[in-house]
């Protein structure tokens, strides 16, 4: 398709053994009838091979035909992963089969050969996904072994005596190390990081070669249609199941991600879906080439025994969770599912249809969206994430380290595996509230300067940090950046390792150095003269530098939090001695809000803000062909809401073609409830 596109909303049509071509011609039709513009496949290797040699494309010819007519596209996602129940190497069809059989996986690859020679020159087709939300463990196999010594001789630059620096056990040979040992350095009182954050790494790499052969081998036959990738999860830990959107977002055109709320946002509670979506969203925004993403399923229909927990998306729900991802950036939303399948734990479940086969209440509110972006096509077209001065790092070492902890998965256990992740949702949910567009880097990407445009960088809950990072952070800051920090930045490196290099670097830059660290349960209090702050768990106590202000103190009167102010010759920084963004993801207090404003203060410089930062309304900027824009996204009951206006601009609810023009000032906006209104500023 030439030109600026709209955003695109489409679904997952679930093929099941036995529907027949009639039948999946209807429900093609009803996609286009409700203006679904994108329609996934899963393309079984069981469905096109049900016999050995016996192959048959007709159900899925009929989709791709059917599509055509009606201008959808088709995004096939390749199963080669699992295999064909006449082979019974797995139990459904979901299951992982032992992928380090050479000979299985060479056959596995024919059949993504097979798939895409098939569909490669079909006008239908619109992408390629490698892997439905890929994760894999490595199996205890001598293939597999073979993987692992490789990638710690690439590790340890082919010198075992490197490796037996970080590790317990001593080693002759990258050959003499085998599963045992690695297994042993996982878990108990005291674990070896080191060995265990490998084991991490390797899972990364050793998923990531999967792709690649499928990858290569759809390039092989297709060098026109982008392939992408729907990471799932995103709110924990899953290095050990080899997922990392940063590595898949090297090899992939961009990437999407699976954000049903009953499965992957749990942790964040029903009232805050939203903000979940958003953050995954943002996940694979920012690890995609040019900032591409996709929300590649989003729930479409009842989870009943299926999902983390029950739930059905209201029109409230629809309404909102596709505005959402829109307004974070997304070219296209697919629901997970248009139709039912017929077995498994999700049997009857997800669909958007309703249970007589007829559209349902969350299909019709889709439509109307549908029709808000067509009604308003020249403001859409084109849309691209807004273009960010704030800066999140993404530790993947710290989130790592935290991944090996002893504490719940509650978010309110500061000791959660899942505390490295938190840190960051916290921070994200920061800029949310305050209506800041955010890019999140990861370390290799701080490390090559890969931040034009950055101008505050906010480093949450980095505990481990390679000593290239904290380098490049004090880079960033001799530039003229500015940096709020919270907890023990740098404490280890990328190894688990105290080595104290990090720490005096990212002390210096900070403008303080650690005298002592405390733990405390009952309640850690900041105090200062500007208010208190409620501290969580960590009492960080620092020792100021001469030309850093101690903005808070413990109730001994030792400082806890430092100002350094900027110079011609640096920029700002801020260290907050407690888990800060950490404490904010789990109770969103206003005290810290207030604080981190104050913070971000040099970067609240938008068109267009709210006069009271909000969770319950939401600003999203986006980039236009021709100019920037805004989403104001009403997510509670109906309000008046003060704007500020920099410079006079047009005003229309989605839901309408009515514009009224605002002039520069202050402005109560009347807005309904779960309303959008979109917001143009006059160019400067």
């Amino acid at each position: 398709m030439s030109g600026p596109q709209l955003a695109r909303i489409g679904s997952m049509l679930f093929i099941n053994r036995g529907d027949t071509p009639d039948q999946i011609a209807a429900w093609v039709e009803q996609m286009a009838a409700s203006g679904l513009r994108l329609l996934r496949l899963f393309v079984y290797w069981d469905l096109v091979e049900p016999q050995p040699s016996n192959w048959d494309f007709s159900q899925f010819d009929t989709v791709f035909d059917v599509a055509a007519k009606h201008g959808i596209g088709v995004v096939p996602t390749i199963m080669a992963e699992t295999a064909p129940g006449w082979m019974q190497r797995t139990n459904n069809n979901q299951e992982v089969a032992d992928l380090d059989d050479p000979a299985h996986w060479s056959r596995a690859l024919g059949y993504v050969r097979k798939v895409v020679q098939r569909y490669a020159d079909h006008k239908a087709l619109d992408s390629w996904i490698a892997w439905n939300e890929a994760s894999i463990e490595p199996r205890q196999t001598a293939g597999a072994l073979r993987e692992l010594q490789r990638f710690l001789r690439s590790r340890y630059r082919g010198d075992i005596e490197n490796l037996n620096r970080a590790w317990y056990p001593q080693f002759g040979d990258f050959d003499q190390i085998g599963w045992r040992h690695v297994a042993a350095q996982q878990g108990g009182p005291v674990p070896a990081f080191a060995a265990a954050l490998d084991y991490y790494r390797f899972s990364v790499e050793y998923l990531h070669s999967k792709l690649g052969d499928i990858c290569a081998v759809v390039r092989e036959h297709d060098n026109l249609h982008p392939i992408h990738l729907n990471p799932h999860n995103l709110a924990g830990p899953v290095f050990k199941q080899g997922q990392s959107v940063w590595r898949s977002g090297e090899l992939f055109d961009f990437l999407g991600c699976s954000a049903h709320p009953v499965w992957h946002a749990t942790r964040f509670g029903r009232a805050r879906f939203d903000e979940a979506i958003a953050f995954f969203t943002a996940m694979v925004r920012d690890a995609s080439r040019d900032r591409r993403c996709w929300v590649s399923e989003l729930q479409g229909g009842s989870a009943l025994m299926s999902g983390g927990v029950s739930h059905t998306p209201t029109r409230r729900h629809i309404r909102r969770w596709l505005w959402t991802s829109i307004g974070s950036g997304a070219e296209a939303v697919v629901y997970w599912c248009f139709n039912t399948r017929h077995d498994g734990g999700e049997a009857g479940e997800w669909g958007l249809l309703d249970w007589q086969g007829q559209p349902s209440v969350r299909l019709k509110e889709t439509e109307k969206v549908v029709e808000a972006l067509n009604r308003h096509r020249k403001v859409f077209a084109g849309a691209r994430p807004g273009d960010a001065r704030v800066g999140i790092l993404v530790s993947e070492a710290s989130q790592m380290h935290a991944a090996q902890g002893k504490g719940s998965a509650s978010i309110t256990d500061p000791r959660t595996p899942w505390a490295g992740v938190d840190a960051v949702a916290g921070a994200c949910a920061v800029c949310r509230a305050l209506g800041l567009p955010y890019q999140l880097f990861d370390e290799s990407r701080l490390q090559e300067g890969l931040m034009d445009g950055i101008e505050e960088l906010i480093v949450p809950g980095a505990w481990c940090l390679e000593t290239s990072s904290a380098k490049a952070l004090a880079s960033f800051v001799r530039r003229g950046g500015s940096i709020i920090a919270d907890g023990l930045p740098g404490w280890k490196d990328d190894t688990g390792r105290v080595d104290g290099k990090g720490m005096t670097v990212i002390g210096e830059m900070l403008g303080a150095q650690v005298n002592d660290v405390e733990c405390d349960t009952e309640g850690v209090t900041l105090r200062g003269d500007d208010g208190d702050l409620p501290g969580w768990w960590l009492r960080v106590l620092l020792d100021p530098a001469e030309d850093a202000e101690v903005t808070h103190r413990d109730s001994d009167g030792r400082p806890l939090a430092v100002n350094r102010p900027g110079t011609e010759e640096r920029g700002r920084t801020v260290w907050f001695g407690t888990c800060a963004f950490q404490r904010y993801f789990a109770y969103r207090e206003q005290e810290w809000l207030s604080r981190f404003a104050e913070a971000l203060g040099s970067a609240l410089r938008e068109p267009v803000a709210l006069s009271e930062p909000s969770h319950e309304v939401i600003v999203h900027r986006l980039e236009g062909e021709d100019l920037p824009f805004y989403l104001i996204q009403n997510l509670s009951g109906a309000r008046m809401v003060g704007v500020e206006l920099e410079r006079p601009a047009k005003v229309c609810p989605v839901e309408s073609d009515q514009w009224r023009r605002l002039e520069a000032g202050s402005h109560n906006i009347d807005l309904g409830a779960d309303r959008v209104i979109l917001m143009v500023p006059d160019p400067v």
